[in-house]
């Protein structure tokens, strides 16, 4: 969630007004937990906050998808350019290396944010699916959570399930994660070279995301140890 206000005093009275909305509706759903009297309020008020948080992300999916189809203008941030500083810098200047407060030294244009008219539906459908593979990652932790929450309720907390879903996500994290970021660099790229022409970055630089192999790596561990947790409850339920 982003917050943009220009007055200090204002960004805070905003970022209170926002704290205070979601304090009350983890009020409202503790109250609401505690009058259906529900084994664990913890377990009853975590799964609906991830609940919750795949219904917003849902919809900001189905927004975002609408919008890149009906759009005249496809907006996209992080716009490879190669523009240079539009103020004289002090490295253009034999012999300016020395400083007696902060200052500005060196600086280049690298990447935009622009509104891009008529562009392509190979490009646009890169972009669509690089989309979708993000907003698939931001929905599995909360998917997740639910899950695991409804089990944990149930009284099965090391169900087979559990480690199944947890393999799962891990394959998806890291599936889609990969899949975003390759597909929505590309296509940034690609829709530089529609929009300007020579002017556009002479070659694409791409890195592969670390963060999805970890995520996928923590989830797949924990999917080993619940399944270890499930065959420990069972050898103690034969044993009891």
């Amino acid at each position: 969630m982003t917050i943009g206000w220009g007055d200090p005093v204002g960004l805070s009275i905003a970022a209170l007004v926002v704290l205070a909305v979601i304090g009350a509706a983890l009020g409202l759903l503790v109250w609401d937990a505690r009058r259906r009297r529900v084994a664990s309020v913890v377990l009853d008020v975590t799964g609906a906050v991830a609940r919750v948080w795949v219904a917003l992300v849902s919809l900001g999916a189905i927004a975002g998808v609408v919008a890149l189809l009906v759009s005249p203008t496809t907006t996209i941030t992080g716009l490879p350019v190669s523009v240079e500083w539009p103020l004289p810098l002090p490295c253009q200047e034999p012999g300016s290396d020395t400083f007696d407060e902060p200052t500005l030294y060196c600086a280049w244009i690298v990447t935009a944010n622009a509104d891009i008219g008529a562009l392509s539906a190979g490009v646009k459908a890169i972009l669509l699916v690089g989309s979708v593979c993000a907003w698939v990652v931001a929905a599995i932790p909360g998917v997740l959570v639910a899950r695991l929450c409804r089990l944990a309720a149930a009284g099965r907390p090391f169900a087979r399930d559990a480690s199944r879903w947890l393999m799962i996500s891990a394959v998806s994290v890291l599936a889609a994660g990969i899949a975003s970021d390759v597909l929505l660099t590309a296509g940034r790229y690609l829709a530089a070279l529609e929009a300007l022409g020579d002017t556009a970055p002479s070659g694409l630089a791409m890195t592969l995301p670390v963060w999805p192999i970890g995520a996928a790596l923590a989830l797949a561990a924990l999917a080993v140890i619940f399944r270890h947790g499930a065959r420990i409850q069972r050898e103690t339920d034969l044993l009891v």
